[in-house]
């Protein structure tokens, strides 16, 4: 999914090994057509890409949704004490249609 929308908030990290590794919000959420909700961009699902060629080619490592169906945005990541980002550790927010109260999630792969 394209997307300049804040709310669809992704994270990049590059780990030990230097493979680098997107967590984002994926799907054709903002292609539904929805009075009033497609001021906040959404997706379907949360995953995260990888790469190992210096960004040259990327592969769907990880799928992290926890509800299929659901719509998701604005993916934060964790910090630690404000020194830096805690990998593996962050927040999103999801729902199940426009009219259902919102959750949000913590994923905590550490």
């Amino acid at each position: 999914m394209d997307t300049l929308h804040p709310f669809n908030a992704s994270h990049l990290e590059m780990d030990d090994e230097g493979t680098s590794h997107a967590y984002l919000i994926s799907g054709n959420g903002e292609t539904v057509i929805e009075k009033k909700v497609d001021v906040y961009a959404w997706g379907q699902r949360v995953e995260r890409w990888s790469t190992t060629d210096q960004c040259a080619t990327w592969s769907l490592t990880l799928e992290l949704t926890p509800i299929k169906g659901h719509r998701y945005q604005n993916i934060q990541f964790a910090s630690n004490n404000l020194q830096g980002v805690l990998s593996d550790l962050f927040l999103f927010y999801g729902r199940q249609d426009p009219n259902s109260p919102g959750t949000g999630y913590l994923w905590d792969g550490r």
